[in-house]
């Protein structure tokens, strides 16, 4: 049975591999196109340490989060990048700006860390890996270079992203957040057509496809469930004005439309809908636009 594999407990949160995880370095040595044993030994140990750095980045957001009280479920990690699925997602924008720039921050700080090695090292910038990874100092470089990518590519403002987190946080400080995330999720839908285009372009590109594919997918499910949301808080808030009927409010109703009806009616002499069962009134409601 395919499934995820727990591979280790950190600060409390359980982090789970994706059984897919595995084609990356499959990926990797068919996008390069080297074959050789050595190649692919490369390969899996860079998947490795990217995944590694990966976790880290998540682990910047789940830690952001729990400071402002939001626990946590777990980390997984896929072929497209890691999911940290938190109990629930902050409504205000502030606490969401800081908790999405969180994850960048990490890779920015492996940047910097890893740059005096590479210096020390003398790799030229811009060293090719374009064969694949067959020594050492490409391998560092590769490291250094694929966690700058993670930092301007988890920028985009495509919401879900980062970026694009960061950007629905702050359309929410001029309205609500419903319209802001509606906003976030159609920009990102055509900043993912642009990456679809690229992508299909630029062969060497060709992953970028999927990774829109689930930016278009990601963003519109969040919309979803924010809409969700929102109609069963308008829902509870209509329940305040829910107001049992009182003994005198019987007398001044209509007869239910039939005998033992059971459903609502409006009743304008109390400007009310009226809740019957079994041909009773019960409860009487003074609905409310939000």
């Amino acid at each position: 049975m395919l499934r995820s594999w727990r591979v280790g407990r950190f600060f409390g949160i359980d982090v789970f591999l994706h059984w897919s995880f595995w084609a990356l370095p499959i990926i990797h040595i068919f996008l390069t196109g080297s074959y050789s044993l050595k190649a692919a030994a490369f390969a899996v140990a860079f998947t490795l340490v990217m995944a590694t750095c990966i976790v880290m980045h998540e682990f910047g957001h789940v830690l952001t989060a729990r400071g402002f009280g939001i626990a946590t479920r777990d980390i997984i990690l896929t072929p497209l990048g890691g999911l940290a699925r938190l109990e629930r997602m902050t409504e205000k924008p502030f606490e969401e700006i800081l908790i999405a720039l969180a994850g960048p921050a990490v890779n920015v700080v492996i940047v910097v860390l890893m740059l005096p090695l590479l210096i020390w090292l003398g790799i030229p910038v811009g060293a090719q890996t374009k064969g694949g990874i067959t020594d050492f100092l490409q391998f560092i470089w590769a490291v250094w270079f694929s966690n700058l990518l993670l930092v301007g590519f988890n920028m985009i403002p495509a919401f879900p992203l980062d970026g694009g987190r960061v950007f629905r946080a702050v359309l929410a400080f001029f309205t609500d957040r419903l319209t802001a995330t509606k906003l976030a999720a159609y920009i990102g839908m055509g900043i993912a057509a642009l990456m679809v285009i690229g992508g299909l372009a630029q062969p060497q590109f060709i992953m970028i496809v999927p990774i829109a594919g689930f930016i278009v997918m990601a963003g519109q499910l969040e919309l979803m469930m924010l809409k969700r949301t929102e109609e069963l808080r308008r829902r509870a808030k209509a329940e305040v004005d829910a107001l049992p009927l009182d003994d005198q409010v019987p007398s001044v109703l209509s007869a239910p439309p039939e005998p033992n009806f059971s459903g609502y009616t409006w009743d304008p002499r109390l400007s009310a809908w009226v809740e019957w069962r079994d041909g009773w009134p019960v409860r009487k409601y003074r609905m409310r636009t939000w």
